[in-house]
């Protein structure tokens, strides 16, 4: 048994001592492959790595390509102050010299260029085709052609490939007209619109229609779209001012208009519903595309006559013959006569006597000469990742009749951001104010400035007298006829509106 406990205890320490070394050759194969495998693997990223490296410089070194080119005109005539930039890069534009030469780098030959004038020329895209040589040629802003574009419901879209009846209108020429209002302007341009001022009133617009009267009760005016945002119509607000009527485009100064598209067809005119089933009047504003900074100062003055032919009236002698004619001649007793019209038979004893004994051309007292001032700046600029335009307008325009007038003041700044090559942010606010002082002007006779100067006698004055013949600055009463002293109406009776537009996106 002791031996037998020996030979048992020594084969199982030679069984245990096996199991031993074959688990540690297993440890030490398995270590020995995942150090292989390792530097295999390290390898690996090492030359990937170098790879990339050598083809980052590889690209670097031989896709940059420099372009130059010149700029010229439809005379062959260079284009200074033109900015040349590659689309989607974060490179600063260059910009034509005097000679309209300019120098640009392209990482690939298969970039586009954006081309860019400060004014009186068209922007224009052209593709590189790995061309280091440019000769370009800019189009005047007063040709028109099928490459032009039109942003119809935020999309550009050349004219070549407009289906829709529409109607593209010029409004560079704006700043050669008097229009004040970009209805007035559209007067005469747009084949089927009728334009027709309301008055002579800057703020008070015109009534247009497009394709002629489509309603009796609702609205005739065409829907009005600025910078992608539709504006109230005219029927909204409404007024205590019988005649007067809103007009939604006092917010939007002329001058700052850089496109405006009437479009008539119902196939774009569907997008927006029953407000324009009238038409649309596409309007753009302040065009953001100049990459330099352009300041722009424009002023005009300008003056209103008073109508030189006036309609026709007695003096007062003639007045004073004509009443006494007629009264003598309608069967009236001679001592009636003078019982009821005593003013026609004063003596220079009467209290009243100075009164009569005028010569007044009462429609000078309601007429005289007026003047306006508008001024504008513009400033515009930016680069190829932000672009601005930023614009003031003030106008002051008096009446040609007795204190009215109209004051306005507009500032509207528009802001465009390409923020990713996927992704733009365009920004635009707008503020408006306008202030306008009206008369009353053929309704009511006692408030009518017009009326009363046609119906008061010329042989009365405007101002009162004291009891030694010196005239007073207080304003005569109504006679005896019922008729109001047109002056005490000028400078006593008003009527003002004052809108206030705010508008932002």
């Amino acid at each position: 048994m002791l031996l037998v406990n020996n030979s048992g205890k020594l084969a199982f320490s030679f069984f245990g001592s096996i199991k031993t070394e074959k688990y540690a050759r297993q440890m030490q194969t398995s270590i020995i492959m995942n150090n292989q495998c390792f530097l295999a693997n390290l390898k690996k990223v090492a030359a990937i790595t170098a790879m990339l490296i050598f083809g980052v410089f590889t690209i670097s070194a031989q896709d940059t390509l420099l372009v130059k080119g010149t700029i010229v005109n439809g005379a062959n005539q260079p284009i200074p102050n033109v900015s040349v930039g590659i689309e989607g890069s974060f490179d600063l534009p260059s910009i034509t010299n005097e000679a309209g030469e300019f120098t640009v780098k392209s990482i690939a030959g298969n970039d586009w260029l954006n081309i860019a004038p400060s004014s009186d020329y068209k922007t224009k895209r052209i593709f590189l085709n790995n061309r280091s040589e440019l000769k370009i040629y800019l189009t005047s802003n007063d040709v028109e052609s099928g490459d032009d574009v039109i942003n119809i419901l935020d999309r550009d879209i050349l004219q070549r490939d407009m289906i829709s009846a529409f109607s593209f209108v010029n409004t560079d020429k704006i700043k050669q007209t008097p229009a004040l209002l970009i209805d007035q302007y559209l007067q005469g341009t747009v084949a089927g619109m009728h334009v027709t001022n309301r008055s002579g009133d800057p703020g008070s617009g015109a009534a247009i229609f497009l394709r002629g009267v489509n309603s009796l009760n609702a609205t005739n005016s065409p829907l009005y779209v600025v910078d992608g945002i539709p504006i109230m119509s005219a029927n909204v607000f409404g007024s205590n001012l019988n005649g007067f009527e809103y007009n939604p485009l006092l917010g939007i100064n002329p001058l700052d208009i850089s496109q405006t598209t009437v479009v008539k067809d119902p196939t774009v005119t569907v997008a927006f519903g029953s407000k324009a089933s009238n038409g649309i009047v596409f309007i753009e504003t302040l065009d953001p595309s100049a990459t330099q900074t352009v300041v722009e100062l424009d002023l005009r003055t300008g003056y209103s006559l008073a109508p030189s032919n006036q309609i026709p009236q007695m003096n007062a002698g003639q007045h004073k013959s004509l009443v006494s004619e007629l009264l003598f001649s309608s069967g009236m007793q001679e001592e009636v006569i003078v019982e009821e019209y005593p003013n026609l038979f004063l003596t220079p004893d009467d209290d009243r006597f100075i009164d009569y004994q005028h010569n007044t051309n009462w429609q000078d007292m309601v007429f005289a000469n007026a003047g306006f001032t508008n001024l504008n700046v513009n400033v515009k600029g930016g680069d190829e990742i932000a672009r601005y335009g930023l614009s003031f307008g003030f106008i002051n325009s008096n009446g040609i009749m007795k204190s009215t007038g109209y004051t306005g003041y507009n500032l509207r700044f528009v802001s465009l951001l390409n923020i990713f090559t996927w992704l733009d942010m365009n920004v635009s606010v707008s503020l408006s104010y306008n202030n306008s002082k009206y008369k009353e002007s053929g309704q009511v006779s006692e408030t009518s400035p017009i009326l009363t100067s046609l119906g008061k006698s010329p042989m009365l004055n405007p101002f009162q007298y004291d009891d030694e013949g010196r005239e007073l600055t207080a304003l005569s009463e109504v006679d005896e006829l019922g008729v109001s002293n047109p002056q005490a109406v000028i400078d006593n009776f008003e009527a003002k509106i004052i809108t206030l537009i705010l508008f932002q996106l």
